[in-house]
């Protein structure tokens, strides 16, 4: 069975920007795909149209969500349980978890502007809200314990070097293991916003292992876009694959522009400036996002579906602005994304059912 299952001829990734209280519209697009392909007549799990799952920061939340196994009992949300009755996470619960739990990871604030000064010598928020909420929602669930191929970024801040958390069904084991708590918490450390994450691996009966420790930030520093990495890991494990396909989602493309007189004379504290949404962490993410999705559209071999647009004005570009404002102006723009690339998905459901 994984003898035939690692010879596909064709592949499915699924890669997932960041883009914090955006991911809304991602999780919007995946709800509408899983619609599509149950009209279709396919109720699978909605992990298993995808060979390999990737994300990063808030991207890397919602992989994570459809990657995990079934699990009984999750109740971060009032009322109804937060998975299906298959015990499967569902994308609308995700979609819920936005609109509702947004203000628990970013707690608004009457005095918001004095938050963010402050966010120039500290981190914004605290850490221990969204950790709560991360391990009501995994509980004690791990890498190894995901039902697909996953690939999730970090950067560690030691060793200065990009960090891949990973589960491969072609090798398992083989991968250091944690906690899917741990890896949310530290794909999703943005710098500035919240404090680093300090984790370990765990052992195979799930117990820390403290000899190994890493101090890691949010991947997003170096792919706010991880579409490229998804495809470099799907090659390794799919070596005799022939067709790529692959479903790449954003949160939307920031609409501010930088003109010449504004800043001509900017200096330092400007580029850097929490006031003014960090412009210089900005332009990178913007610039190697762009870069990806042109490098991906020019591979051969590669069947490349890229669902992004410019943002509504009406949008903060603040990704931590968690009013009902903004949430609604962010439900707002996904239906607008929802019906320019209804046909894109279509066709994307006509192909993914018929796997």
């Amino acid at each position: 069975m994984l003898g035939r299952l690692f010879r596909r001829k064709t592949v499915t990734i699924l890669s997932i920007d960041g883009g914090g209280i955006r991911g809304l519209l991602a999780a919007r697009v995946l709800e509408r795909l899983e619609q599509l392909l149950q009209e279709r007549g396919d109720n699978r799990p909605f992990r298993e149209h995808f060979d390999l799952i990737a994300g990063s920061s808030t991207g890397a939340l919602i992989g994570l969500g459809l990657a995990m196994p079934p699990r009984a009992g999750i109740t971060f949300l009032k009322g109804a349980p937060a998975q299906n009755q298959s015990g499967e996470f569902s994308i609308s619960r995700i979609c819920e978890m936005y609109n509702r739990m947004g203000s628990t990871i970013f707690p608004p604030d009457r005095f918001f502007s004095l938050r963010t000064v402050r966010q120039a010598f500290s981190q914004k928020y605290s850490a221990k809200p969204f950790e709560r909420l991360l391990h009501a929602i995994f509980g004690d669930a791990s890498l190894q314990d995901c039902r697909t191929n996953v690939l999730v970024t970090a950067y560690d801040t030691v060793r200065r070097t990009p960090h891949l958390f990973k589960q491969r069904l072609d090798r398992p084991g083989r991968d250091e293991n944690f906690y899917l708590r741990d890896v949310a918490r530290a794909t999703a450390a943005a710098p500035t916003y919240f404090r680093p994450a300090l984790i370990h691996p765990i052992s195979a009966d799930h117990t820390t292992t403290l000899i190994q420790e890493y101090c890691l930030i949010d991947g997003a520093v170096y792919a706010n876009n991880p579409t490229m990495a998804a495809y470099i890991e799907a090659r390794k494990i799919y070596p005799k694959a022939r067709r790529f396909l692959i479903v790449s989602l954003g949160s939307g493309q920031l609409h501010g522009a930088y003109q010449y007189d504004d800043i001509r004379n900017w200096g330092y504290m400007d580029w850097v400036s929490p006031m003014r949404n960090v412009p210089i962490f900005t332009i990178m993410n913007d610039a190697q996002t762009l870069v990806t999705d042109y490098q991906l559209t020019k591979l051969p071999g590669v069947q490349f579906y890229r669902i992004n647009d410019r943002l509504d004005k009406h949008i903060s570009e603040d990704m931590d602005d968690s009013s009902p404002q903004n949430l609604l102006a962010i439900e707002e723009f996904a239906r607008t994304i929802l019906q320019r690339f209804d046909g894109v998905l279509r066709e994307i459901a006509d192909t993914l059912s018929r796997r």
